[in-house]
């Protein structure tokens, strides 16, 4: 009897790098020197159909689709639409299909937000904080702040009660605000935040940008925004936080799991990579139009991949919060200025962070 691959999720780029902003801090601008040759980069139906059909037949009891890009909703609703006819046509019976859906906003009107309610789309939504800790490095592409556009969407969002949580990129100004970040979103009412450091390199060093929160900066955030959360814990998730009130039951974020999460990225044009971190032409897994894609990809992902995160540095092998970090995110230990490139070059923050949580759980 064939043996069935492990449940793993798809982490989709329809529109690849294409998006209606230029932020500042943007990681994924990079994929233009895979896919350059076109003005426009769009995943065709025909490919779509494939990659659903594949994937679905996989019969994963739950089968995750995270649409990402660039910006997804460029792709147009009929796109989505479309989707969602695939998904009911070759789902199993009794299979469960989720949809993640993560945008700026900038598109989303009341169509976009009665399709993700009437279709149970999750969908994170890019908010740096108050307007003008936002509008620093979230800019339109005529350089004009986006603020007010993603606030709109956040209010269709909430009026179409549509399921979402809010993506918040820590910068290295920002950094500084915690107090300022949590308070905006407490009082606007957010029930669920992600904070996630700018992680950049510079061009030319490949030490982090100046944009990004250095290893001292970020602890002083990530301290002081536990602090202020502590006292809301059960009624505000922090994505970053919720864990710790029970790490051997409650789902991690990728960064602090022992093995990297269980996920392929597609791109538009079906190629399969590790890591939407890692769109990189040395590390193309396979592409869909292959037989058996997905499954050979996942496969190959985990020889040659996903044993990286285990390559710890010996400092973390005797520390006593390996249990917590596993030496972070591959992609944390990749700055020049990184003294151990075996674990996160903010290892420093999340031992402050994993202290203070340690000392609010022996309080009560």
């Amino acid at each position: 009897m064939k043996k069935k691959p492990k449940p793993f999720q798809l982490l989709v780029k329809p529109t690849s790098y294409d998006c209606n902003l230029r932020c500042g801090y943007c990681f994924y601008l990079k994929t233009a020197s895979l896919y350059s040759e076109a003005p426009r980069h769009q995943m065709n139906l025909e490919l779509l159909e494939k990659m659903i059909q594949e994937y679905l037949s996989l019969g994963f009891p739950l089968s995750v689709f995270i649409w990402q890009g660039g910006e997804p909703s460029l792709s147009g609703l009929d796109f989505f639409e479309k989707v969602v006819e695939l998904e009911r046509k070759y789902a199993h019976p009794g299979q469960e299909i989720g949809n993640a859906f993560q945008t700026n906003g900038i598109l989303i009107d009341e169509n976009w937000a009665e399709f993700f309610a009437r279709n149970n789309f999750l969908v994170g939504l890019s908010l740096d904080g108050p307007g003008q800790i936002h509008n620093l490095y979230r800019k339109t592409l005529s350089g004009k702040g986006s603020f007010e556009q993603v606030w709109k969407a956040m209010e269709r969002l909430r009026k179409k009660q549509v399921e979402f949580n809010i993506l918040c990129m820590v910068t290295r100004e920002s950094s500084e605000r915690a107090g300022e970040l949590y308070e905006f979103f407490k009082s606007e009412r957010v029930r669920y935040l992600q904070f996630i450091p700018a992680l950049e390199l510079e061009p030319e060093t490949k030490k982090l940008a100046k944009f990004s929160p250095r290893p001292e900066e970020y602890r002083e955030f990530l301290i002081e925004l536990f602090e202020l959360w502590w006292k809301d814990r059960y009624r505000i998730s922090i994505r970053e936080f919720d864990w710790l009130l029970d790490p051997k039951s409650l789902p991690r974020p990728c960064i602090f799991s022992q093995t990297c999460s269980r996920y392929l990225v597609i791109e538009h044009n079906g190629d399969i990579f590790p890591c939407d971190f890692f769109v990189r032409g040395e590390l193309l897994l396979r592409n869909l139009k292959e037989k058996n894609a997905l499954t050979r990809a996942f496969q190959q992902r985990e020889k040659s991949f996903s044993p990286k995160k285990n390559w710890l540095s010996p400092s973390c092998r005797s520390c006593s919060w390996l249990p917590l970090c596993y030496g972070g995110c591959l992609r944390e230990r990749e700055p020049k200025d990184n003294p151990d490139p075996k674990k996160s070059i903010y290892c420093y923050a999340y031992q402050g962070l994993f202290e203070r949580a340690k000392a609010k759980l022996s309080a009560g």
